[in-house]
């Protein structure tokens, strides 16, 4: 899956938990996810200056 979030995906995940919800509780849990992946876009940007992840290795073993 994409950066999108698939609505029919968000749909057949909350039925398969066994949850209640229907097409305004999905929209309203779909649009936070929206708003919280884009918090986190600028926010990352802000902190780094690059829209790529950091990368930190560390090794498997202590020297």
């Amino acid at each position: 899956m994409e950066n999108k979030l698939s609505f029919e995906w968000l749909r057949s995940e909350t039925k398969r938990l066994g949850l209640a919800l229907d097409d305004q509780d999905l929209l309203a849990i779909a649009d936070t996810l929206k708003k919280t992946r884009k918090a986190l876009a600028e926010n990352h940007f802000s902190e780094l200056g690059t829209e790529e992840p950091p990368y930190r290795f560390t090794p498997d073993t202590e020297t």
